[in-house]
């Protein structure tokens, strides 16, 4: 009697590991008559899928490699999971061929001029996106047309929480991944490609998301489809990084490079800290900061640099606190900095170039609110620093300058200046 009771505890134990926990069910669409390369629209059919797999419990949706026909919108429930062949964001030239495709890559269509239409991929709680590559074929780099973002938040969900896009190709989306409705805990983690209009949005997020190793170049569009680059519509159009609203940012390890603005932070307030982050060929500002919530912008490791004839300044600060540390910047920019209020810090920091049109501006402007430079490097000679009549507080001190005639101050507050050494005043 006692084994019998054994025996059957033991089933009834295995059943609940193989049909209790579906969450940790596995789906081919294979098996669901999906067949990719077939270039029939799979909009419906992936839809119908999904609704499946979230019925049961949730699970991963795999999608072996191929091209897959998306004219629709689809719609990525709780707790499933889009998976394909790549563990890391993949790049190889497309050509037009399926024979040559390598790895899983869906071909969107929907919302040719219209950006405000469903986006291609919508995230509920718990769900994500992985191992894909994401390619709008009638998308011409020489006559640019807005298409709605190829990942967002689901307009239909009320409270979405620990959403992930995990190494992913964006060939060449207008908007990249625009998770700017409110939500907690997003991931974004190994993604690269070649947007066109906006790379990264986030607003709305209320609990501390996290964005890692994402890389934007046009190169991505070069090496997959294109027989030209869209270089002059990024520079004129392109913002790498929108933070509106958010707690908590933490960012790492994220470039771009030939935008118009490399990271923007709006006025909604962001607060958090970015360490490892660059943008490279800025056509108007690397680092454009409208105000910030009070813990500030903190920034760390950072390398920024403006393209040749820029528009601003490399790094453009209207408002809010921004902390910036062990960064460079370097180009033929005009302005490093320029800072209408606010409060600004640059500690360890490397000054390579400014003044590119030798007209004497300065490389770091402050027109209002408080300054400090501490311990960092200005490489070129001439004017580094002025100090306008609005600036509340300044404080310059332990830097190596390249000229004595570092500084103009202009300013009635309380501004201080002490203990900088200057390299024209070495002995020969």
């Amino acid at each position: 009697m006692k084994m019998r009771i054994i025996l059957l505890l033991l089933i009834a134990f295995c059943g609940v590991i193989l049909f209790g926990n579906a969450t940790n069910a596995f789906f081919n669409v294979l098996d669901f008559n999906v067949v990719p390369n077939d270039e029939k629209d799979d909009t419906k059919a992936i839809n119908d899928i999904i609704k499946r797999v979230y019925e049961s419990g949730g699970g991963v949706l795999y999608f072996p490699a191929g091209v897959y026909t998306v004219m629709g919108s689809v719609e990525i429930l709780p707790n499933v999971t889009i998976q394909g062949v790549w563990q890391t964001p993949h790049g190889q030239e497309y050509l037009g061929m399926t024979d040559n495709i390598k790895g899983t890559v869906f071909a969107a269509y929907g919302g040719r001029n219209n950006p405000y239409d469903e986006p291609l991929f919508n995230l509920y709680s718990s769900s994500s996106i992985r191992g894909i590559t994401i390619f709008y074929p009638e998308q011409d780099p020489f006559d640019i047309v807005p298409y709605p973002p190829s990942i967002a938040i689901s307009k239909k969900a009320l409270s979405v929480k620990s959403i992930s896009v995990e190494n992913v190709t964006l060939v060449n989306p207008y908007i990249g991944i625009d998770f700017s409705r409110p939500h907690e805990l997003h991931y974004i983690r190994n993604v690269f490609g070649c947007p066109l209009k906006v790379g990264v949005k986030i607003d709305g997020c209320t609990d501390i998301g996290r964005i890692e190793n994402v890389h934007f170049n046009p190169n991505f569009w070069t090496f997959f489809a294109s027989p030209g680059r869209p270089i002059g519509y990024m520079s004129e159009n392109l913002i790498g990084f929108i933070f509106g609203r958010s707690d908590w940012e933490y960012v790492l390890n994220t470039f771009v490079w030939g935008a118009k603005i490399g990271y923007e932070f709006e006025s909604s307030g962001c607060n958090g800290n970015f360490v490892g982050i660059g943008a490279d060929w800025c056509s108007q500002s690397s680092l454009l900061v409208r105000d910030t919530q009070a813990p500030g912008i903190l920034i760390v490791n950072g390398e920024f640099v403006n393209a040749s004839n820029c528009s601003g300044p490399t790094v453009d600060v209207k408002a809010g606190n921004v902390f910036i540390s062990n960064s460079s910047f370097w180009g033929p920019t005009q302005q490093i900095a320029s800072i209408s209020n606010g409060v600004v810090v640059f500690s360890t920091c490397n000054f390579l170039d400014w003044d590119s049109e030798n007209s004497g501006v300065p490389a770091i402007e402050a027109k209002g609110g408080s300054l400090i430079v501490q311990g960092s490097h200005f490489a070129k000679k001439g004017l580094a620093i002025y100090i306008g009549e609005k600036v509340k507080t300044a404080n310059i001190f332990g830097n190596v300058f390249n000229d004595s005639h570092f500084m103009i101050n202009k300013s009635n507050g309380d501004v201080e200046i002490g203990l900088n050494s200057f390299l024209n005043h070495l002995k020969k």
